[in-house]
């Protein structure tokens, strides 16, 4: 074990105590929120950006993020809402200590999601850093929890059906490759560097070799 275990199961631990307090509906519809944002913002965050840099001539980044984030919003706000209406509508019946117990059970795959997507895209945004890369991967294999964790929201995004659908895996290769070619472009810009440096050594010669050549022609000529 390691600090990333460690932080894992601070995590989880917040999420069960938490949960047992909001209770099963608050839980559960807050989980599903995380789970649609992400599906939905990853899937519509390019379409929303790109309507914001016509309306507000803003950066593709600047309106990508703000894309992605307002559709998170929208769509977490609307199921909290809906968890809250529930919950409030159990107080009065005998299904109350389900909700409660649930609630728990909830809260832990919920801080369970969270931490996996975070896992996810430290990981993906790491590749195109080899020293970041290489001490994520270093912590991981330390980790017990890690890798159990970080495959989580993969295996829940699988299971929605087509466009709905988010492959963490591709994204991985995707990213991965961008890395081998970037990689590839920095070896061969530095093997350009070196070939230009020793260009312009070969120039800054020149004068001393015609000089050489001179002298020669010069004693050949006496």
């Amino acid at each position: 074990m390691n600090w990333l275990d460690g932080i894992i199961i601070i995590a989880l631990a917040y999420g069960l105590i938490r949960g047992l307090f909001k209770g099963f509906f608050r839980e559960v519809f807050q989980l599903l929120g995380i789970v649609l944002a992400a599906i939905i913002a990853f899937h519509y965050f390019k379409a929303l950006g790109n309507y914001l840099v016509s309306l507000f001539n803003w950066p593709v980044m600047v309106a990508n993020g703000v894309g992605f984030l307002l559709i998170s919003l929208v769509v977490a706000g609307v199921c909290y809402l809906l968890g809250l209406f529930l919950r409030r509508a159990t107080r009065f019946l005998a299904i109350r200590w389900l909700d409660i117990i649930g609630g728990g059970g909830f809260g832990v795959l919920k801080l369970a999601l969270i931490v996996s997507l975070l896992l996810n895209v430290a990981l993906i945004f790491s590749s195109g850093f080899p020293s970041i890369q290489e001490g994520l991967e270093r912590e991981f294999n330390k980790a017990i929890l890690a890798e159990p964790v970080r495959s989580l929201a993969p295996a829940i995004l699988k299971i929605f059906p087509g466009k709905y659908s988010f492959d963490f895996q591709a994204l991985f290769k995707k990213a991965s490759k961008t890395k081998e070619e970037i990689q590839t472009r920095a070896g061969e810009y530095k093997k350009g560097k070196e070939m230009i440096e020793e260009a312009k050594k070969k120039i800054e010669n020149l004068p001393k070799e015609y000089k050489k050549v001179e002298k020669k022609l010069g004693e050949v000529l006496k």
